[in-house]
């Protein structure tokens, strides 16, 4: 009796449909050959300082939008971004460029963290969230992160870093062009 009742919960378990991640799903591929639109006056910078920027004509872009909710400094991820961008550029030199729009709630502090992590990737201070606005973005965290290609659709949704999957993903998909 005690296998019939464990494997009949067992099978309840696996035929539950998870609808948020059904939902979750639905929303990474309504996104997936999506354009991404860039604010024509957004100026972005190295840790602050230095004006840099015409959009990069590589094969891929990793574009992030951290908006003033939370910790900026938690969700920037700096040091990490930096080991993976490393990564990359040894393995698939020229390939891909990294940009970030940052709406921060403290113009100094951010300032601050990305001269203290010596983050020296561009970084637009999107002070009035004009790329959220302009992309429309979900409120999920999740949906910050985007890879693109040449023309700017997006080909992955999600931040490689900290998450293995996604990392393989991005991986695959440098190969794959790596190989043509």
């Amino acid at each position: 009796m005690r296998i019939c009742g464990l494997l009949f919960c067992m099978m309840l378990l696996t035929s539950c449909r998870d609808v948020e991640k059904e939902s979750k799903i639905a929303d990474v591929e309504s996104w997936i050959g999506k354009e991404i639109q860039f604010p024509t006056d957004g100026v972005f910078t190295r840790m602050g300082r230095d004006t840099v920027f015409c959009f990069p004509k590589l094969p891929y872009t990793i574009v992030n939008y951290i908006d003033s909710a939370g910790c900026v400094e938690c969700r920037l991820r700096a040091l990490e971004w930096k080991d993976f961008m490393n990564r990359l550029e040894m393995k698939y030199p020229g390939m891909v460029s990294l940009l970030f729009y940052i709406q921060p709630k403290n113009m100094k502090e951010l300032i601050w963290i990305l001269r203290g992590d010596d983050f020296s990737y561009p970084v637009c201070i999107d002070k009035n969230g004009d790329f959220n606005k302009m992309n429309q973005l979900p409120s999920d965290e999740a949906f910050g992160t985007f890879l693109l290609n040449a023309n700017k659709e997006v080909l992955l949704v999600g931040s490689p870093v900290g998450n293995k999957s996604l990392e393989r993903l991005y991986m695959d998909e440098f190969e794959h062009y790596k190989k043509f």
